[in-house]
């Protein structure tokens, strides 16, 4: 008779699989996993390279950085932020503007007045009496439109006279998914900021890329596109160094490892959100470790997750690609599956996302 396991051992793989999880969080803050070092650097996106030197060489550059959601905007910000604090003497302001509310309650003067509340803070102590009202009344005031922006400027001004070079890098606007949503709310504060001398790095979303109307470049002085997948999807090297780096060998060997690489088409958040799976199909299987079979479960459910949504013609235009037909953004319906990641593009080609592809030939 098979003797039940005993309660520390239930406990001890408990705790392992929790600590696996833990590191394995799709969803968990970008921050948190950059300042964790849960990040790798992927040498084919240097877009963070660029935004910085511009915005060093550029006072007052107004850059947008465009991608999907989860395509790892915010790790290239986190990395412009870095560079130009240790090669410049830029003050880098790192503010996500929907973090702590909801998105209906941004609206336009939510930037300037973002980066004046967070000048104010880093000159709150020991300034003139003069420069502490102006500290005050940005942090009192409920919108920082019309004229009190210059209690803004006089912070920049402030900064300037100790050798410093306010860099306002805004996170979060690429959750506005329409682009009329993002251009009400933007628009307005940055011609302000470009008043105050402060250069702009923000986010925005994918359909600013294909959307009709306004174009973005009469409004920023560069744009930069982050593809959700890496460039190159039979080059695994960099979704291995991600699984290794969160410690993915504690519970898989190099077989899962790949499997799971493949399957998430180089995109990093599904790659950990895949990863994440198969460890909650070990542990329901009472297994010690993830085995090929978990691997395969998950990514069945991711398949299955990115296929509950489509209708029956986005279904048709999968399987138009999926026989090499082509594929065209700017139909109408399409650009859904740009941005919800069932299509993937890489340098103008287009491929399903291999997860789906599999539930579509099922």
């Amino acid at each position: 008779m098979t003797q039940p396991p005993a309660i520390a051992e239930i406990k001890d793989r408990r705790q392992v699989f929790r600590e696996y999880m833990k590191r394995f969080d799709p969803v968990a803050s970008a921050l948190d996993a950059y300042e964790a070092r849960l990040i790798c650097e992927d040498p084919g996106r240097t877009q963070y390279m660029r935004l910085a030197a511009r915005a060093d060489l550029d006072v007052g550059c107004q850059q947008l950085l465009v991608g999907g959601i989860g395509s790892g905007k915010t790790t290239q910000l986190l990395m412009a932020r870095q560079r130009l604090h240790g090669t410049t003497n830029a003050l880098a302001v790192y503010l996500d503007v929907t973090a702590p509310k909801d998105l209906s309650q941004v609206q336009r003067g939510s930037l300037i007045r973002a980066i004046g509340l967070q000048l104010a803070e880093f000159t709150a102590v020991h300034v003139s009496p003069s420069l502490r009202m102006a500290v005050d009344r940005i942090q009192d005031v409920e919108s920082l439109e019309g004229p009190k922006a210059n209690d803004v400027g006089q912070l920049v001004r402030h900064i300037a006279e100790r050798g410093q070079e306010v860099v306002a890098i805004f996170d979060g606007l690429d959750r506005l998914i329409r682009p009329e949503q993002f251009w009400e709310i933007v628009e307005q504060d940055l011609h302000g900021l470009k008043d105050l001398n402060i250069s702009v790095i923000m986010t925005g979303p994918l359909s600013l890329m294909y959307g009709a109307g306004r174009q973005i470049k009469d409004y920023f002085d560069h744009v930069e596109y982050l593809s959700p997948a890496t460039a190159d999807a039979s080059d695994m090297g960099l979704p291995m160094r991600i699984l290794d780096t969160r410690g993915a060998r504690s519970l898989m060997d190099t077989n899962e490892m790949r499997e799971l690489s493949l399957a998430s088409g180089g995109v990093l958040r599904d790659l950990i959100s895949l990863a994440r799976s198969a460890g909650f199909s070990a542990f329901l299987d009472n297994e010690d470790r993830i085995g090929s079979s978990h691997v395969k479960e998950a990514i069945a459910e991711l398949g299955r997750t990115y296929h509950l949504t489509l209708g029956t013609k986005q279904v048709k235009v999968l399987r138009e690609i999926l026989a090499g037909t082509g594929f065209d953004p700017s139909r109408p319906g399409n650009m859904e599956l740009l941005i919800n990641r069932q299509v993937l593009e890489r340098e103008s080609t287009y491929e399903v996302h291999p997860a789906l592809a599999r539930a579509l030939t099922v």
